[in-house]
């Protein structure tokens, strides 16, 4: 184990029981998405198809529009 994964989890562990498991399911998560890609869902697919088929249409977002998405903040 790295140096800095070591000093991460020796601060875990001093985090309350539920902040703990909280870190571990995502350690467990990250570790899940190294093992395996990640397999579409069908509404996942579905907006794939939709987002390539617009933009083969030539029907992209305007400048404006991703700037106020991407100012949005983070929920």
């Amino acid at each position: 184990m790295n140096k800095m994964l070591e000093t991460a989890l020796s601060e875990i562990a001093r985090l309350p029981e539920a902040d703990q498991e909280e870190a571990a399911e995502l350690l467990r998560l990250f570790a899940d998405r190294r093992r395996s890609p990640h397999a579409l869902d069908d509404n996942e697919r579905a907006a794939v198809r939709e987002a390539l088929s617009q933009l083969r249409e030539g029907r992209l977002a305007a400048g404006a529009d991703v700037d106020a998405v991407l100012r949005q903040p983070w929920r």
